[in-house]
């Protein structure tokens, strides 16, 4: 699925409530297509990098409720999900980088939106976001039973065309859309290795390549450092 088709989805399925989760390797647009999608439709986004969360994160911790029974106390995105009146957007980005634990504390979140019997109001609908097994981020897998929660996982792949008309539209240069236009196979060459160093392009380096240029900087070890050489 190219991604402005990916976006276009996730506007649907934001819409109607539908869990949607995008695949694909990094750097090709998939949570910024998630982002543009919640903000054509004028709804709020919160955002979770599931490589940080842990059970106690997503559940919270144990504290004493009103009625005097144990219950769990919210915090941080999840706390502002369940306070939403505004529709709202709960994404979790780099999912497949999560600990099986953390998978398996959202479960019943993702499926039934709910922690403890309390529920996520209506107003708000989940996504996610995450590379793929063998794409260089240390991803191993992910349990069928938090798979099976989702409406839909699809696989996103980048355009060149596609990313041009997001260029044209976010001031990247005109010589740089133009080089990417006649050399497609320029946009996303990465092969992820564990060096310190950007070992290829993807959308997202030349997003930040657009940025450097627009500043005045134009040196090809700046440059490089963001596509690669």
């Amino acid at each position: 699925m190219k991604i402005t088709e990916y976006r276009s989805l996730c506007e649907t399925a934001f819409k109607h409530g539908r869990r949607v989760m995008g695949v694909g390797p990094a750097g090709i647009g998939k949570t910024e297509g998630a982002v543009e999608a919640a903000r054509g439709l004028g709804m709020d986004f919160i955002g979770l990098c599931s490589a940080l969360e842990d059970p106690s994160s997503i559940r919270g911790y144990p504290s004493r409720g009103e009625n005097g029974e144990a219950t769990h106390c919210l915090f941080d995105g999840i706390s502002r999900a369940f306070k939403a009146t505004r529709p709202t957007v709960l994404f979790f980005d780099d999912l497949g980088m999560a600990s099986e634990s953390t998978m398996r504390a959202i479960m019943r979140l993702v499926q039934f939106g709910e922690i403890d019997n309390r529920k996520l109001p209506d107003c708000v609908v989940i996504g996610a976001a995450s590379n793929d097994v063998g794409q260089g981020a240390g991803i191993t897998g992910m349990i069928d039973p938090l798979k099976s929660r989702f409406h839909a996982i699809v696989n996103v792949e980048t355009n060149v065309n596609d990313v041009i008309i997001y260029g044209l539209a976010h001031g990247w240069p005109g010589d740089m859309l133009a080089y990417l236009k006649n050399e497609p196979e320029a946009l996303h060459d990465s092969k992820p290795t564990r060096d310190m160093q950007v070992s290829g392009s993807c959308p997202r380096g030349w997003g930040y390549a657009a940025e450097w240029i627009n500043a005045g900087v134009e040196d090809k070890e700046v440059l490089g450092g963001c596509v690669g050489k």
